[in-house]
């Protein structure tokens, strides 16, 4: 991946990283996310759940730039 990209902030985000798409959108893992949000805060999955939910997926500036890819278990 290049300098065309947008990232999350922190740079700690960027190990949540999983892909990206076809037309230049970074791919990050919902789970990765959520345990670096722990980790990094000492959260509880629950706050780090709920900072998630507020400050990044319903982050929106006009344009999707970001894409959350979440872990089904069967």
């Amino acid at each position: 991946m290049d300098g065309q990209y947008m990232y999350l902030d922190p740079k700690e985000l960027d190990e949540a990283i999983v892909g990206e798409t076809f037309d230049e959108m970074v791919v990050y893992s919902m789970e990765k996310i959520i345990e670096i949000l722990m980790k990094v805060n000492s959260w509880s999955d629950d706050e780090a759940q709920d900072w998630f939910d507020y400050n990044i997926s319903s982050s929106f500036d006009g344009k999707m730039v970001f894409v959350y890819e979440h872990e089904v278990h069967r």
